[in-house]
């Protein structure tokens, strides 16, 4: 296989990493709620709140407490979605998510050639 067709220029001629469209389109719709990061974690918990597996919601304080995160930001957005879940989970949250930016393209329904993160440090911002 040759570079060009494994990492195409062009999005939409990528065949191996059909993912890529949806991870474009979701961070620029991201962007938009740069300004409206509390809008953005209300809708997190709304998420959260249903059945779909996204415990990274929930803060975790050292007397054992817990709470909703306050605030969030994108590295940690996208982190729902790509931390060691099954496909299918991994599928309804970016799902959820699309719905809540409003991204117009299917979530994907593989995630071959992404990173996971690990289930208990995905958070990508400073915790004190």
């Amino acid at each position: 296989m040759n570079s060009k067709n494994r990492f195409s220029d062009h999005l939409e001629d990528n065949k191996i990493f059909k993912w890529m469209q949806f991870y474009q389109v979701f961070a620029d719709k991201l962007l938009e709620f740069i300004c409206r990061r509390e809008e953005l974690i209300t809708g997190i918990h709304q998420i959260a709140s249903k059945s779909t597996p996204l415990s990274i919601a929930q803060d975790q304080f050292a007397d054992g407490n817990s709470a909703p995160l306050a605030d969030i930001c994108p590295f940690t957005t996208f982190g729902t979605f790509n931390r060691r879940l099954t496909v299918e989970n991994r599928q309804a949250i970016a799902k959820e998510l699309a719905n809540l930016l409003g991204v117009s393209e299917d979530a994907p329904d593989e995630f071959s050639g992404i990173p996971v993160l690990n289930n208990q440090s995905s958070w990508f911002f400073w915790v004190s």
